[in-house]
């Protein structure tokens, strides 16, 4: 009976072992994958960026938004 333990203990540590070899394996294959692709299709255009002292425009005052306040009454 501790013989047999000792082989499914073994089976499944191996088969454990196999399966992280595997995906390891996949990860690795799907990252070259990836930079194969990168490589093949070049550098993209920079993006356009607004150049650092841009201001957003004004708001129209058909934009804002009207807020009424009330007073609270303190005591509670």
């Amino acid at each position: 009976m501790p013989v047999l333990r000792v082989l499914m203990a073994g089976a499944i540590a191996l088969f454990a072992l196999v399966a992280t070899l595997f995906a390891a394996m996949l990860v690795f294959v799907t990252g070259l994958a990836a930079l194969i692709v990168q490589a093949v299709r070049g550098k993209r255009p920079p993006v356009a960026r607004a150049r650092p002292g841009a201001r957003p425009s004004a708001v129209r005052p058909e934009g804002a938004i009207d807020v009424v306040a009330t007073q609270v009454p303190e005591d509670r």
